[in-house]
C-alpha cells in the first residue's frame, strides 16, 4: 500500500507490478519486440478503502537509481483513468526507455505522483519479476547489436553474429539428442564430450596355481569405450617357483580371449634352467599390450601358464591389471590401427621360445 496525501482525505493506491518487456541481464539490456516498455498497474482507493470514483488522474512516473537520489534517470507523464478504481499504464508508451538503462546490472526505484502528490516510499524493481515475464527475448551487445534471441513459446535460445546477424549457437528444449544443440562446424560436439579418455583397474591378491598347457585367468578387467580407439593395458604380478632343482619357469600375457596359449611378442617369459634348492623364488613381472577396437564391450585378463611340469609349481599372486582408453591417436610413431598384429595370424617366428628367438637374434647380429 502507498499512502497518497490530498487536502482533503488520504488515498491509497496498491500496487503490482510486472515486466512484461524489460529483462535485466548484467551487462545486457533485454527486450521483446513489442519495444522496451514495463507494465505497471495499480487501484485508488480512500483511507478506509473505499475505492475513489472512476476519473482521469495526471499521473508521473520516474526512475531513480536508488532510493534517495533527487536526480531520476528517467520520467514521463501520463493521464491514467480509473476503472473501479484500476488503472494500468506502459512505462516508455510517452518517453521511451533509454536501451542501456539496466545494462549495467544496478536496480532501479519507481516513484509516483498522482494529481501533484507524490508517493514515497520509491518501489524497487527486482529481478524476480523481470524473469517471470522472460518469453521472447533479444539481448544487446554495447553497440545495441542483436546478440541473443529466444522463443519462449518453443524453449528455444539462438546467438547470434553480432557483425553478420547469423546463428552461431543454438538451444532448443523441445528437442533431444544431438538436435538440441546446434554448434558452430568444427566446435565440440556431444560424441567428443562423452569420448574423454577414461580408465579402470582391478586387483586379485590371491595366490593362483598355474598349469601347463591353457591359460589360466589371473585378473580381469571389463571396459565399455564409446567409440573407436585404443585400450592400453598394463599388468603386474609376483611369479613365485619351487619344487625343484631342474628348470622351472611362466608366461603372463594380456589378453582379451579367455585360456589359449602364450602370444608372440606379448607374454613376459620368467624362470630359470635351473635352482639352487626347492624353495620359493620370487619373480616380478610387468607386461603391456594395446587393442585398437570398434564401440562396444570388452573383458581382457592378465594370465599365464607353466612351462614345465610336476615336480617344478609355479604360482603367482599380487595382480594388478589396468586399463586407459584414448579415442583419437597421436600418430608421431609406432603402429597405426592398420598395422595392429592379429594373434590369430601369428608367422613362424611368434611360436619360437625365448631361447630360440635369442639365438636367431644373435644369429643375425653375428652376420651383419
Amino acid at each position: 500500500m502507498k499512502l497518497l496525501k490530498t487536502p482533503n482525505r488520504c488515498l491509497f493506491i496498491a500496487v503490482t507490478v510486472w515486466l512484461g518487456t524489460l529483462v535485466v541481464l548484467s551487462g545486457f539490456s533485454m527486450t521483446v519486440s513489442a519495444g522496451q516498455m514495463i507494465s505497471y498497474q495499480g487501484r485508488l482507493t480512500t483511507a478506509g478503502g473505499t475505492v475513489l470514483p472512476d476519473a482521469n488522474y495526471e499521473a508521473v512516473f520516474w526512475l531513480y537509481p536508488d532510493s534517495t537520489t533527487a536526480v531520476p534517470v528517467w520520467a514521463e507523464t501520463a493521464t491514467i483513468t480509473t476503472t473501479n478504481g484500476l488503472f494500468d499504464h506502459l512505462l516508455g508508451s510517452i518517453s521511451p526507455l533509454p536501451i542501456d538503462l539496466t545494462q549495467t546490472g544496478e536496480v532501479l526505484y519507481l516513484e509516483i505522483q498522482i494529481n501533484s502528490e507524490s508517493l514515497f516510499p520509491r518501489t524497487r524493481l527486482t529481478a524476480v519479476p523481470y524473469s517471470l515475464s522472460a518469453a521472447n527475448l533479444q539481448a544487446r551487445d554495447s553497440t545495441n547489436s542483436v546478440t541473443i534471441v529466444t522463443d519462449g513459446n518453443r524453449g528455444l535460445m539462438t546467438f547470434l553474429d553480432p557483425a553478420t546477424g547469423d546463428s552461431v549457437i543454438t538451444l532448443r528444449s523441445d528437442l533431444a539428442g544431438d538436435s538440441s544443440v546446434i554448434l558452430p562446424e568444427g566446435a565440440i560436439s556431444s560424441i567428443e564430450i562423452s569420448n574423454e579418455p577414461g580408465a579402470t583397474w582391478n586387483l586379485e591378491t590371491s595366490i593362483i596355481s598355474l598349469s601347463t598347457g591353457d591359460m589360466s585367468d589371473l585378473v580381469v578387467i571389463s571396459v565399455k569405450i564409446p567409440e573407436e580407439g585404443y585400450i592400453v593395458l598394463y599388468g603386474k604380478c609376483y611369479v613365485m617357483l619351487s619344487g625343484t632343482t631342474g628348470a622351472n619357469g611362466a608366461q603372463i600375457q594380456i589378453d582379451d580371449t579367455q585360456g589359449g596359449v602364450a602370444h608372440f611378442p606379448y607374454y613376459q617369459q620368467v624362470g630359470l634352467s635351473g635352482f639352487v634348492n626347492t624353495g620359493l623364488n620370487y619373480f616380478p613381472v610387468m607386461t603391456t599390450r594395446v587393442f585398437y577396437l570398434p564401440a562396444g564391450s570388452y573383458d581382457f585378463r592378465l594370465e599365464g601358464l607353466a612351462t614345465h611340469s610336476a615336480p617344478a609349481i609355479a604360482e603367482s599372486w599380487d595382480h594388478i591389471l589396468v586399463a586407459q582408453y584414448f579415442p583419437t591417436d597421436i600418430w608421431s610413431s609406432g603402429r597405426s590401427p592398420a598395422m595392429q598384429f592379429d594373434p590369430n595370424t601369428k608367422s613362424a617366428e611368434s611360436v619360437l621360445s625365448p631361447e630360440e628367438r635369442y639365438k636367431s637374434a644373435k644369429k643375425s647380429k653375428d652376420k651383419d
